[in-house]
């Protein structure tokens, strides 16, 4: 396995991924930050993301998923609420350009979920292994470790 398939799955550790060891990149099954002293609400939104999608790009709906999942983390601005965010099955990076610094920034009160082909209605429907998410940090020239993202994700 090379050193920069090994350290996409360190990151990957961080957070809880499930890790396939074959050389597979980390993909995302369920990451929820905890939060110690944060109150989450029992009312949730969820949020659509799917790369492919082409509708108004609002996150309201599959048809309407944003299509980044940088800019559904920061549509969870409300404190009165708690977040599911749904990610279709495909490959997912921090940044469309090279800052390294780029990360998926995890906040309290936001759950992430993958596994989904893009038309399920509840989560229990997902299937990981059919559908991967992948968030990868691979930024730059593909399998160049040297520009790759320092840390695909983050918590606060």
């Amino acid at each position: 396995m090379s050193t920069f398939r090994l350290r996409r799955l360190a990151l990957a550790l961080v957070v809880l991924f499930a890790l396939h060891l074959s050389g597979a990149p980390a993909r995302l099954t369920g990451v929820t930050q905890a939060a110690t002293e944060v109150s989450c609400s029992a009312e949730t939104i969820i949020l659509y993301v799917d790369n492919t999608a082409t509708g108004a790009g609002d996150g309201t709906s599959w048809t309407d998923a944003y299509t980044d999942l940088q800019r559904a983390l920061a549509a969870t601005v409300s404190t009165n609420v708690s977040y599911e965010i749904w990610v279709a099955e495909g490959t997912y990076r921090p940044t469309t350009g090279t800052d390294r610094t780029a990360t998926f920034q995890l906040k309290n009160c936001v759950a992430l979920y993958g596994g989904f082909a893009g038309t399920e209605t509840t989560r229990a429907e997902r299937d990981c292994e059919a559908n991967p998410t992948i968030l990868s940090g691979d930024i730059g020239t593909p399998d160049d470790e040297n520009d790759n993202a320092y840390h695909v994700v983050t918590s606060s």
